[in-house]
């Protein structure tokens, strides 16, 4: 097992996949000596644009002190202390669909701003750079270790990302979102991924191929480099989906 963590890995997975690549962040000053907000990585030719964000571990404890408000506004006279299985706490709560949306929608609070914050690197970058067609990837290393299903990730992304309509669209000019778990704290189910893809649909059938091929070259990287690829025999923990939303 990597001693590195899964974003010091991605970090040097780009840089051996986009050979001759840039550090746009590194090289946004202007003329007055002030800086704007760039990605993090770039294709030699910025056909490619990537940012990179990593989640710190949400402390058990608040967790479940969160889990527990959730249900006592419900009227749930139940505790969690220490349950491995979220999910199944929540079924026993009065209004168990409510509950699990709102647990979702706080757990996932930071990757949104995580979002926000890449999508005006992107904004501001495109105006000083030409970079017109360039596809634009946002990176997410999940580092919490709570075991849990994913399967919801992809509904909050899509939800995020356009998937009911343009005017829900929070993401603007990224084009696509990786989210990357370590599979010990993923649970055996369906549509639960150590690496989910996500892939806007106004994304050009050639642009939209460039986004999976790399998707799939960092996630087997990844998988090698983390040692993770041990632990991926069972195909629904393992398996590489992209999914195409809007």
């Amino acid at each position: 097992m990597s001693e590195l963590t899964i974003d010091e890995q991605v970090k040097i997975a780009i840089q051996e996949l986009l050979p001759g690549g840039s550090e746009p962040d590194k090289e946004n000053y202007l003329p007055d000596g002030s800086q704007y907000k760039a990605p993090d990585h770039a294709s030699i030719d910025l056909s490619m644009l990537i940012e990179r964000k990593a989640i710190t571990p949400i402390d058990d404890g608040r967790y479940f002190h969160r889990l527990t408000k959730i249900g006592d506004q419900r009227g749930w006279q139940g505790g969690a202390y220490g349950i491995a299985r979220i999910d199944r706490l929540i079924a026993g709560m009065p209004d168990p669909d409510a509950a699990y949306r709102s647990m979702v929608e706080w757990a996932l609070n930071g990757m949104m701003g995580h979002l926000t914050d890449a999508r005006k690197k992107f904004e501001q970058h495109k105006i000083h750079n030409s970079a017109e067609h360039a596809l634009r990837i946002v990176i997410v290393s999940d580092h919490s270790t709570i075991p849990q299903g994913n399967a919801w990730v992809e509904h909050f992304l899509g939800h995020k990302m356009g998937a009911f309509g343009k005017r829900h669209d929070k993401t603007g000019l990224i084009d696509a979102i990786f989210v990357l778990k370590s599979p010990l704290y993923i649970f055996d189910e369906d549509n639960s991924y150590w690496f989910k893809c996500l892939i806007k649909r106004r994304v050009v059938p050639v642009g939209e191929r460039r986004i999976v091929d790399f998707a799939v070259d960092l996630h087997n990287t990844i998988a090698i480099r983390m040692g993770f690829d041990g632990k991926l025999s069972n195909l629904r923990k393992g398996r590489f989906q992209p999914l195409i939303v809007g």
